[in-house]
């Protein structure tokens, strides 16, 4: 069963972000990947929401 929740940091991980995720959402056991971006000069933040519409277990916390 789904049990598994994975939280992934992210700084500047624009050109490595895709692969980890992907990576990640091969566990079996993975109920979510939660992205935090840690306000990332580059397009960090873009991927992760990018993956988030892609991927249902994928969420990203909105930053206020």
């Amino acid at each position: 069963p789904a049990c598994l929740s994975v939280v992934i940091p992210a700084y500047n991980a624009e050109a490595t972000l895709i692969g980890v995720v992907q990576r990640v959402l091969s566990i079996p056991q993975l109920l979510e990947v939660v992205i935090v971006n840690d306000c990332s000069l580059d397009r960090t933040g873009a991927i992760a929401d990018e993956l988030a519409r892609f991927y249902p277990a994928v969420k990203v916390p909105t930053t206020r």
